[in-house]
């Protein structure tokens, strides 16, 4: 019994550490670009040795995968949180529009390596790459399911999913960019992505 409590106890740290050196490389590469982003400096940031560094990610590709990685889960698990929910396949639409948000304003160092070209997609493998399309997968089934409800019109499901990012993402950048100031708020917001849904509603 004691062994494997010792292992858990270690598996946590090692989840821990694994973690800070995660957020600190994503604070730097946030801030500074890939240039600034040196081994040295990830790990002096947690208090590390570079030995952990490499035992933890091998080299600096994949800690560039991890990274990828890390900000696509963690939008991911965002969306489980709706899909958990009570909702028409509308709503649920919408409520995946307001997690794109979400997680652009809980995780905004993550979100510029996964949407912001903080980390270039051409160096991530495409399998990797695959595995981060899930996001998209799952707001594109809640917009097919919605279209076989009949609250959307009938059409390309990856297209209006696309349209519907493409709108949250252009408001998320501007307002992580400081550039709409007191004028950003959740109402606003809602606003700004009913207005685009509202173009593939059925018009009864």
């Amino acid at each position: 019994m004691k062994s494997i409590r010792a292992g858990t106890y270690k598996e946590i740290a090692r989840a821990n550490l694994r973690g800070q050196l995660l957020d600190a490389a994503s604070r730097i590469l946030a801030a500074e670009g890939a240039e600034n982003l040196g081994i040295r400096r990830i790990t002096d940031e947690v208090g590390a040795s570079t030995m952990v560094f490499y035992s933890t990610f091998g080299n600096k590709q994949g800690l560039m995968e991890a990274l990828w990685l890390e900000g696509f889960e963690r939008f991911w698990l965002l969306q489980q949180e709706v899909l958990e929910l009570n909702l028409t396949p509308f709503e649920r639409v919408l409520a995946l529009c307001r997690v794109y948000r979400t997680n652009a304003l809980t995780n905004p160092e993550y979100f510029s390596i996964t949407f912001g070209g903080a980390i270039k997609a051409d160096i991530i493998p495409e399998a990797v790459r695959t595995k981060s399309r899930r996001v998209l997968d799952t707001l594109v089934q809640a917009v097919n399911e919605s279209m076989e409800d009949g609250q959307l019109t009938k059409g390309d499901a990856l297209e209006v999913a696309t349209s519907l990012w493409s709108s949250a993402h252009g408001y998320c950048t501007l307002e992580l960019a400081k550039f709409l100031e007191e004028r950003a708020s959740d109402e606003v917001f809602e606003r700004h992505i009913t207005a685009n849904i509202r173009s593939y509603l059925v018009i009864s």
